[in-house]
């Protein structure tokens, strides 16, 4: 669990470095970490969960990545889904925050609340994610709609497109 932990790390950051650098972002390596995260998780469901935990005070932008991916790869494994699935959540949790590594650091690590322009400015990370990965064509259907949808919000309030229901 803890070389699958560290792996996992190492890709993230790995890939937020090239999406802040504007290099191509290949996913391979990202694929293969989501995939020994399933793998850890079903043969000991428990052991990656601790050896996350053991470091909750860690609050970098790459562990909370993997933190995301493994919740819902938790929750998957939990509901049954099938590997192809998994896979797919993996693989959002991962990606989703991707694009705030183009955004400004004194903005993500702004304390208190933003102001409506700084709020406006953060909002774009989804699509400056998505555009980091290849864009929609570059990523299975279903990890593009999660990427995408991941601020939205049953009532609308959400965002980038402030969809209504589910």
């Amino acid at each position: 669990a803890r070389r699958v932990l560290a792996h996992a790390e190492r890709v993230i950051n790995a890939l937020g470095a090239n999406v802040r650098e504007a290099a191509p972002c290949d996913l391979a390596d990202t694929q293969v970490a989501v995939r020994d995260m399933i793998e850890s998780l079903l043969a000991n469901p428990d052991a990656l969960m601790w050896v996350t935990r053991l470091r909750n005070e860690d609050t970098s932008a790459g562990l909370h990545g993997v933190r995301v991916a493994l919740y819902m790869l938790s929750l998957g494994r939990h509901l049954g889904l099938p590997a192809e699935h998994l896979m797919h959540l993996g693989m959002i949790g991962m990606l989703a925050d991707i694009g705030k590594c183009r955004l400004p650091r004194a903005l993500l690590d702004k304390p208190g609340m933003l102001n409506p322009a700084e709020y406006s400015i953060v909002k774009e990370h989804v699509r400056m994610g998505i555009e980091a990965l290849g864009g929609k064509e570059a990523l299975p259907h279903e990890v593009y709609r999660g990427i995408a949808q991941h601020h939205e919000r049953l009532d609308g309030s959400g965002y980038p497109k402030g969809l209504v229901g589910d």
